[in-house]
C-alpha cells in the first residue's frame, strides 16, 4: 500500500472513530438524563407517599415510613450505580479511542514527544491551594488541575536528541477545561513561545477558549481544537525546525502578561506535545 492510500484509509478510520465517540457521548448523556429523571420521579413518589401516610395519622418513626424511605434509598443507589457504570464504560471507550488514534497518527506519519505535566515548570505548582496533582482514566500520566491562580506561567524543556533532525515540529499545549472553569473567557490571549533555551524565542498569542467563547476584544493567533480520538484539547504554542547535527535544549511555554490578573480555575493540563507529520 502506498503512502497516499495509507493516509486516505487512516483519515477514513479517524472519521469513523470520531463519529463513534460522538455517538457514545450522546447515548451516555441521554441515559444519564433518563436516570436523573428516574431518580427525581422516585423522590416525588416518596414525598407523595409520606404525605399520604402522615395525612392518615402515621408518625415519622412508624415502620411504614421507615420502609418507604429505605426502598427509596435502595432505588436511588441502584440508579447511581448504573450511572457510574456508564461513566466508567465511557472512560474505557475513550482510552481505547486514544490508543487507536495514536496508532492512526503513526500510520499517517505523525511523530510526537510528550513533555508530561510532571516534567513541566508550573508557577505555584507546589502550592496545594493553587494546583492539584491527580489522575484521569484517559491517560497513564499524572495531570495538573488548576484550583486557583491569577496568572498562568507554564513551561517545559526538551533536548533535540529526542526529536528527528531536519524535521519541523509544532508544539501543542494539551489540556481540558472543566465545565465550571473560570477566568479564561474574558482573559486577553497569553504569550506562547518555542525556541532554544536562553536564546531568541518567537511569540504567539494563544487563547485557551474557542473564538466563539472569548468575550475580550483582543484576537489570538491560535485557538484550541478538541482531538477526536481522546477528547483532549490542544492549542498551538509555536513551531521549531530541528537542524541536522543540532543538539540543544528547547524551551516551550505559555505565560500570561501582567494585565491578565483575574482569578482562574478549572484547567487540567496533560502536558506539552511536540508533533509533526512526515
Amino acid at each position: 500500500m502506498d503512502i497516499n492510500s495509507s493516509v486516505s484509509l487512516s483519515e477514513k478510520l479517524g472519521a469513523h472513530l470520531e463519529e463513534a465517540v460522538a455517538t457514545m457521548d450522546k447515548l451516555m448523556w441521554t441515559d444519564i438524563a433518563s436516570q436523573k429523571e428516574a431518580t427525581a420521579a422516585i423522590k416525588r413518589g416518596l414525598v407523595e407517599e409520606i404525605a399520604q401516610l402522615k395525612a392518615g395519622g402515621h408518625d415519622e418513626e412508624e415502620p411504614e415510613l421507615n420502609i418507604t424511605k429505605l426502598e427509596w434509598e435502595a432505588d436511588t443507589e441502584r440508579v447511581r450505580t448504573e450511572r457510574l457504570k456508564l461513566e466508567e464504560d465511557m472512560g474505557r471507550f475513550r482510552v481505547f479511542g486514544a490508543r487507536v488514534g495514536r496508532q492512526m497518527q503513526w500510520s499517517m506519519g505523525v511523530k510526537s514527544q510528550l513533555i508530561a505535566a510532571r516534567e513541566l515548570r508550573v508557577a505555584s505548582g507546589d502550592a496545594p491551594e493553587c494546583w492539584k496533582w491527580t489522575s484521569v482514566p484517559e491517560t497513564r500520566y499524572a495531570v495538573a488541575e488548576l484550583l486557583d491562580v491569577n496568572m498562568l506561567d507554564i513551561s517545559g524543556r526538551i533536548n533535540t536528541s529526542r526529536l528527528s533532525p531536519g524535521i519541523q515540529y509544532t508544539a501543542y499545549l494539551v489540556f481540558k477545561l472543566q465545565d465550571d472553569h473560570q477566568g479564561f473567557d474574558s482573559s486577553p490571549p497569553a504569550e506562547a513561545y518555542v525556541g532554544v533555551a536562553g536564546g531568541e524565542q518567537g511569540l504567539t498569542k494563544v487563547s485557551l477558549v474557542p473564538r466563539t467563547d472569548q468575550t475580550g476584544s483582543e484576537v489570538a493567533d491560535e485557538y484550541p481544537e478538541e482531538r477526536y480520538y481522546d477528547g483532549w484539547t490542544e492549542v498551538v504554542l509555536g513551531e521549531y525546525l530541528v537542524k541536522e547535527d543540532q543538539e540543544v535544549e528547547l524551551e516551550i511555554g505559555l505565560k500570561e502578561i501582567s494585565g491578565n490578573c483575574n482569578e482562574k480555575k478549572g484547567l487540567v493540563i496533560l502536558g506539552i506535545e511536540m508533533k509533526t507529520r512526515w
